[in-house]
C-alpha cells in the first residue's frame, strides 16, 4: 500500500473518530463531558461526607437527570448506524495491520480496546433507552468516558504517524493542494526529471488560463524519501485541471498496457493529443474560455503530452489525489523493464552496427 493510499485510510479513520458526521454519538459524549470536566476533586473526596462532596454529588445527580431526558432527542437508528460504522472501520484497520499493511499508527491492542469500548458504549446507551433511570445513566457515563478516552488517544496516535507537513498545509482561498504518488522513482535524477515535468505542465496550464505564476507558483509542500509521494500547492482552479490531466495520462498508460500488453507513448500529433487529453474542455469546465483551435493551445497540448510521457510512462503505479492507477502486480516488473528500454538514448548511426555486432543476441528496438 503506497503512502498516499495509507494516509487516505488514516484520514478516513480519523474523520470517523472525530465524529464529523456522527452527530448522535457526539451529542451524548458532549453531555457527559460536562460532568467529567466539572468533577475537579478526586474519587476519594467525592465519596466523603463533606459539604463539598455532597454538593458535588447533587450537581452530578442533576446532570444525570438531564441526561435521562436526553435520550428522547437521539435518533436511535442513526446512533446504531454510527457506532456500527465506526466499529467496522476500526476492525478493518486492525485486520490490515495484522496482515502487515499498516506499519505505523495505533497498535492492535489499542484498536481491540477501542472496538470493545464502542460496543460497551452502544450497549450502555441501548440499556439506558430501555430503563431511563439514574443507574442506567451512570453506567452510560462510565462507558462514555472510557470510549471517549480511547477515541481521543487513537486520534492523537494517528496524527503523530505522519509528518507535520501533511497535516499543517495552509492554503488561501485561491490555492489548492495536489497529492501525487509515483511508484517507480529510484534516484535523485529521477526526482529532478519528474519535478521538472510536473512544473512544466503546470506552467502550460497557467499560461493558457492567463494566470500569473509569480502570484501562484507551484510549491512542493512535502516529499517522501525513498519514493515519490509528493504534495504540491498552486492556483486552486489550475491544480484541479492539473489533477484531472495527470489522471487522464495515468489512465491512458495503464489502460493501454493492460489491454494491449504494449507500452505506448502519448502521441504528440496535435489532433490525437487534443482528443486524448481534452485540455481545452478541462479548462473550460474550470471557467476559462479557451479555443482549442488556437495555435498556442495546440502547441501547449503537445508540450503537455510530451511532459506526461516523461512523468508517467515509466510508472506501473500512480496515485493522483487518492485515485490509484496500476498495472496488475504480476506485470509490474515487466512494465518497468519495457519503460527502461523505451527511454534508452538513441545511438548515433555510425555506432549502432558496432554495438549490434558486439551483442548479437540483442532484440529489435521497441516500436514507438
Amino acid at each position: 500500500m503506497n503512502t498516499a493510499s495509507r494516509w487516505a485510510e488514516f484520514q478516513e479513520l480519523r474523520d470517523l473518530l472525530e465524529l464529523k458526521s456522527a452527530h448522535n454519538i457526539k451529542k451524548i459524549l458532549d453531555a457527559y463531558a460536562d460532568i467529567f470536566s466539572a468533577k475537579s476533586f478526586d474519587d476519594v473526596e467525592f465519596l466523603e461526607d463533606s459539604d463539598r462532596s455532597k454538593k458535588g454529588r447533587q450537581t452530578i445527580r442533576g446532570w444525570l437527570v438531564e441526561i435521562v431526558k436526553l435520550t428522547d432527542s437521539i435518533d436511535l437508528f442513526a446512533f446504531a448506524a454510527e457506532t456500527d460504522r465506526l466499529a467496522a472501520k476500526v476492525h478493518e484497520f486492525g485486520r490490515q495491520r495484522r496482515r502487515g499493511l499498516k506499519e505505523t499508527g495505533p497498535n492492535s491492542y489499542t484498536l481491540s480496546s477501542l472496538i470493545v469500548s464502542i460496543e460497551n458504549f452502544k450497549d450502555a446507551f441501548q440499556n439506558h433507552v430501555r430503563k431511563k433511570n439514574i443507574h442506567s445513566a451512570t453506567v452510560l457515563s462510565l462507558a462514555s468516558s472510557k470510549f471517549d478516552s480511547l477515541r481521543l488517544g487513537t486520534i492523537e496516535v494517528i496524527s503523530s504517524a505522519f509528518p507535520a507537513s501533511l497535516e499543517s498545509t495552509k492554503t488561501t482561498e485561491n490555492q489548492r493542494t495536489l497529492d501525487l504518488y509515483l511508484g517507480n522513482v529510484t534516484s535523485a535524477s529521477d526526482h529532478g526529471h519528474k519535478f521538472t515535468a510536473i512544473a512544466a505542465i503546470y506552467s502550460e496550464l497557467m499560461r493558457l488560463a492567463g494566470e500569473s505564476e509569480s502570484d501562484y507558483p507551484l510549491q512542493v509542500l512535502y516529499l517522501e524519501e525513498g519514493s515519490q509521494f509528493s504534495k504540491f500547492c498552486g492556483h486552486a482552479a489550475i491544480i484541479v485541471v492539473l489533477s484531472q490531466t495527470l489522471s487522464t495520462g495515468a489512465d491512458y498508460f495503464i489502460d493501454t498496457y493492460t489491454k494491449t500488453g504494449k507500452l505506448t507513448q502519448l502521441s504528440l500529433a496535435t489532433n490525437v493529443a487534443k482528443d486524448t487529453l481534452e485540455i481545452t474542455e478541462k479548462l473550460q469546465a474550470a471557467g476559462y474560455e479557451t479555443d482549442g483551435e488556437r495555435e498556442e493551445v495546440k502547441i501547449a497540448t503537445r508540450q503537455i503530452a510530451k511532459q506526461l510521457n516523461e512523468l508517467l510512462m515509466d510508472q506501473p503505479e500512480v496515485a493522483v489525489d487518492g485515485q490509484t492507477y496500476s498495472v496488475p502486480e504480476a506485470l509490474s516488473d515487466r512494465y518497468i523493464e519495457e519503460a527502461k528500454q523505451k527511454k534508452l538514448p538513441q545511438l548515433p548511426p555510425d555506432t549502432s552496427e558496432v554495438v549490434a555486432a558486439a551483442n548479437p543476441e540483442a532484440g529489435p528496438e521497441l516500436e514507438e
